[in-house]
């Protein structure tokens, strides 16, 4: 049965390419701190080394991966004209370099060309010095090569008119020019001596017809003038097998012009690409047909594998096609690699990797399906890497080993890349077998010990993990799961992610385990990485800080204090100088402060945190005034507040607006499985504003904190994602308590939004 996306023409990749072209320009990216996400893409392994069949077929990479054929259809001209230049050099007995035939060929003015034809008709008309420095043109004047600077002439004349043009150019073709010049072309093709100049007259004859339209008059040419050429196998054969195949598919008779397309496709490189986006069998009885054409099992070998390479293809089915009919079709290891690939993608991506980043959204692999898809892809390999008949015996065994580490079965694995690795001559198999031994190596690592670390810190230095970069990841995401599993979540947040990662969004577990491993008295190399800098001092108070700066933005202000004091009290000012005790009503996040102002280290804003508030308690007569100061305090510590950095390190001035939407101050961040954190919790500045307000004798100061109160309570209103209705209690209080206060007429005049909400 065909599968349904198996017919592909030129004008359908061609929708497809504009199509996804559209989407990059008008689909917004994302941007989450700064970052910018393309789409969730596959993130498991991959230990394929896919030059090992890339350097056996020139074709390789238009059976593995779609990707690459696109690529090589945008860049044909590039593959044509080094294919055309090598072949005149072949034919000319290499008499000239390739550089040289290029500049004739395709680049030298017409006006030269016509002067070398004066020159091969007269001697006495020489060509000039300058021309003559090339050692095609001065082949062809010294051996008076006049067939040939004649079609290079006519080639010159109709190439305006077979250019591939803009998708956007509606220009009219001129199409009586065309047909001049195949009417010149066919007058001058009977009256020459030279097949292989016969054979490139017919070339662009029957390409000026294709090109014209005139698919009718394409196939007639063609049957004109090919019997009329007895020359040795060229490039052009394909090329103008290419045009006959489109008029066919032109006039409708898709059976015929798939089958010349697939026989392109499997002789010509240079014509590979476009033969495979323009080979369309939609039906099971088109198919039939066309296997009907074939001359032998090699030629119907090469339908199935244009057939397996359907995006829903039953690939297996038609290897098996493919295998029982020519067993020793190269395609095959083609084939067979790209299964593997996209079974590796489905039965890989599933790890401990996949939760690395939490906006990962993709859903789960059809991963019982891509098992099932693998048992019986390893039966077919285990058949055919023992019956002798592949050409490549030492890759199947490979890939059986493979297979069955995909599978789960690595005791077999081990014995059959064991086997695979004992008679391999090409290095490149062998590097590959080994680079799979030891992804089988790293996923058997059941439990870690110091002498086991140690050993796996000197694996990043052994070659196969610059041969797959994949064998890295996995190493480290093995690792992540032990550690986290044995009571280690920061060494398996380490091992993954920068200690930047972790100020984002402080996991205190994660800091608490990581303090732990600083005080080991023996760290492994791998622990090492982890905590040690270069210059050998540990990140201990960095680990300090965080978790004291945590602590203080969950409310906590004792705890953060003796976490604090681990720090030397003379280090304490290498985390920054800030002052939040400082009054404004109109908030400015980065406006610095004035010179006069005195700054307190961290340590030092939490110790006078303590003391203002037992002094608020104690002390009735100052209460009202040293709530307020905290109030202010909490407030600027805040994500709303200039000294936002005593409680956080980083801070994004866009996620007010995500959290108005979404009522989370967790957002999605780059590089780091726990989110983006920001401190909108406003409930202890509030709290004590409240208080202030509560005690206050004096209603100038009541209507200050009266005033932040209400700054508060906005804050929480678009924060919470505008869950509830906003209200206004503390504007209702000024308006309607402290009316007569000089704080209440100064804001009136200064806030626009409290001045509406008084005079409404």
């Amino acid at each position: 049965m065909i599968p349904s996306n198996f017919s592909s023409s030129f004008s359908r990749h061609l929708r497809f390419s504009l199509l996804v072209s559209l989407l990059l320009l008008v689909l917004p990216l994302r941007h989450v701190n700064g970052c910018i996400f393309l789409g969730d893409e596959f993130e498991g392994y991959s230990f394929l080394d896919i030059s090992l069949i890339d350097d056996k077929l020139p074709f390789a990479p238009y059976l593995v991966s779609f990707a690459s054929i696109a690529n090589a259809y945008y860049r044909k001209a590039d593959l044509r004209r080094p294919s055309n230049v090598e072949e005149w050099s072949e034919r000319h007995c290499r008499k000239a370099s390739t550089d040289d035939i290029a500049y004739l060929v395709y680049h030298a003015p017409v006006r030269q060309l016509q002067e070398l034809k004066r020159g091969v008709l007269s001697k006495k008309d020489k060509p000039g010095f300058t021309l003559l420095q090339n050692a095609f043109a001065r082949f062809i004047y010294e051996e008076q090569c006049l067939e040939t600077i004649d079609y290079l002439l006519f080639a010159r004349a109709c190439q305006p008119h077979v250019v591939e043009r803009d998708f956007w150019d509606d220009t009219p073709k001129d199409i009586p020019a065309m047909q001049e010049l195949i009417n010149q072309g066919k007058a001058l093709f009977l009256r020459l001596e030279s097949h292989y100049i016969r054979l490139r007259y017919a070339y662009q004859i029957i390409r000026l017809a294709h090109y014209m339209g005139d698919y009718q008059q394409t196939l007639e040419l063609y049957d004109y003038l090919m019997p009329k050429i007895d020359a040795d196998p060229s490039i052009l054969d394909s090329w103008i097998l290419g045009h006959k195949a489109g008029a066919l598919m032109g006039l409708g008779q898709n059976v015929e012009a798939s089958y010349l397309y697939s026989l392109i496709f499997e002789d010509s490189p240079s014509r590979r690409e476009s033969a495979w986006l323009s080979f369309r069998i939609t039906t099971d009885e088109e198919w039939e047909a066309c296997l009907a054409l074939c001359l032998n099992d090699r030629q119907r070998a090469g339908l199935h594998v244009l057939r397996a390479h359907g995006t829903d293809s039953r690939l297996l089915e038609e290897m098996q096609h493919i295998y029982d009919l020519d067993p020793g079709n190269p395609n095959l290891e083609l084939l067979l690699v790209r299964e593997l690939q996209r079974l590796e993608k489905e039965l890989m991506s599933v790890s401990p990797k996949s939760d690395r980043h939490i906006h990962r959204q993709s859903p789960p692999k059809p991963r019982d399906i891509a098992g099932k898809r693998a048992v019986e892809l390893l039966a077919f390999v285990k058949n055919c890497s023992t019956a002798g008949k592949v050409t490549q015996p030492g890759l199947w065994q490979m890939a059986q080993g493979y297979l069955e580490m995909l599978t789960g079965d690595f005791y077999f694995a081990a014995r059959t890349l064991e086997a695979a690795s004992g008679d391999l001559s090409d290095p490149k198999l062998r590097q590959q077998v080994q680079g799979l031994q030891k992804a089988l190596e790293i996923q058997q690592i059941s439990t870690l010990s110091d002498s086991l670390e140690r050993e796996i810190a000197g694996w990043y230095n052994d070659e196969l993990f610059e041969a797959f970069p994949d064998l890295e990841p996995l190493l480290e995401d093995k690792l992540a799961r032990l550690y986290r599993e044995s009571g280690h979540p920061g060494k398996a947040f380490r091992i993954h992610y920068p200690l930047r990662a972790l100020k984002w969004n402080p996991d205190l577990a994660i800091v608490e385990d990581l303090i732990a491993l600083c005080n080991k008295d023996r760290l492994t190399p791998l622990e090492k990485k982890m905590v040690v800098r270069d210059d050998g001092s540990t990140i201990i108070n960095d680990l300090y800080d965080l978790k004291a700066s945590a602590l203080l933005a969950r409310g906590q202000v004792e705890a953060a204090r003796e976490t604090w004091k681990n720090i030397e009290r003379s280090r304490w000012d290498d985390y920054g100088a800030f002052n939040p005790f400082v009054e404004r009503l109109k908030p400015c996040i980065d406006c610095p402060l004035p010179d006069s102002v005195t700054t307190f280290n961290k340590g030092e804003i939490m110790e006078r945190l303590i003391r203002m508030e037992y002094d608020a308690k104690a002390d009735p007569e100052q209460s009202a005034s040293l709530f307020y100061k905290l109030g202010i305090a909490w407030l600027n510590m805040s994500y709303f507040g200039h000294a936002w950095e005593v409680m956080d390190f980083d801070r994004n001035g866009g996620s007010l607006d995500w959290a108005s939407t979404r009522g989370s101050n967790i957002f999605p961040a780059y590089n780091s499985p726990l989110g983006y954190i920001e401190n909108f919790d406003l409930s202890k500045a509030q709290d004590f504003f409240n208080r202030s307000m509560k005690l206050a004798k004096n209603p100038e100061l009541a209507a200050r904190a009266a005033f932040m109160g209400a700054f508060c309570e906005q804050q929480v209103f678009y924060t919470s994602g505008k869950k509830y209705p906003m209200t206004y209690n503390y504007f209702e209080k000024i308006k309607t308590e402290y009316r007569n206060t000089d704080f209440c007429d100064y804001i009136i005049e200064e806030c626009k939004y409290f001045s509406y909400y008084f005079n409404r």
